[in-house]
């Protein structure tokens, strides 16, 4: 069974990771992604605070859809090395917080009812209320004391509210980790 669900996730990340990313910076990344509707303009981008050390912002635009409210985030992380395992970063998943806005300009903050990491690997970050397509909002992550300097490739994707939802991409970036 946890060859299956490795499986699973390594081809979910697979598709999550499209290596349509570009270098902004150290630790920033950008993206446009299609869909069979329009191009959007979609981004993530995942910085460090120097302030703080080991707290890692995940600043999102979630994309626009028409009607559409987003209650859950999924994060895809996989080792950046030639087999692209998987990766359960180290994060103190009970410091998690999530904000309207961009790191240094952030807005009100929004209730998280949870977030975890399941037997596959991903992250998940669902929110108390449902957060409107066309908002920026950055997820803030720390991540437990590291020994070494460590890569990985992320895909972030936004589950809508509804009965049945179906995933949209995001983004996806490389986050680097400094002890």
């Amino acid at each position: 069974m946890l060859k299956i669900n490795r499986v699973l996730t390594f081809a979910i990340a697979s598709i999550l990771l499209h290596p349509s990313a570009v270098a902004l910076e150290p630790n920033t990344t950008s993206a446009n992604v299609s869909n069979n509707l329009k191009l959007a303009n979609v981004w993530v981008t995942s910085q460090r605070s120097p302030a703080t050390g080991n707290i890692y912002y995940f600043t999102m635009f979630l994309p626009e859809r028409t009607g559409k409210q987003f209650t859950k985030l999924s994060f895809s992380f996989t080792e950046q090395s030639r087999d692209k395992a998987v990766a359960v970063i180290p994060f103190d998943l009970s410091t998690a917080r999530a904000l309207i806005g961009k790191p240094g300009a952030f807005g009100r903050e929004i209730r998280l009812k949870g977030a975890w990491i399941d037997e596959t690997g991903t992250l998940w970050v669902e929110f108390g209320q449902p957060i409107p397509s066309n908002t920026t909002l950055t997820v803030a992550l720390r991540v437990q004391q590291t020994n070494s300097k460590e890569s990985y490739e992320y895909g972030v994707a936004a589950y809508p509210d509804s009965e049945k939802p179906v995933p949209i991409f995001v983004g996806n970036g490389i986050l680097t980790t400094n002890p």
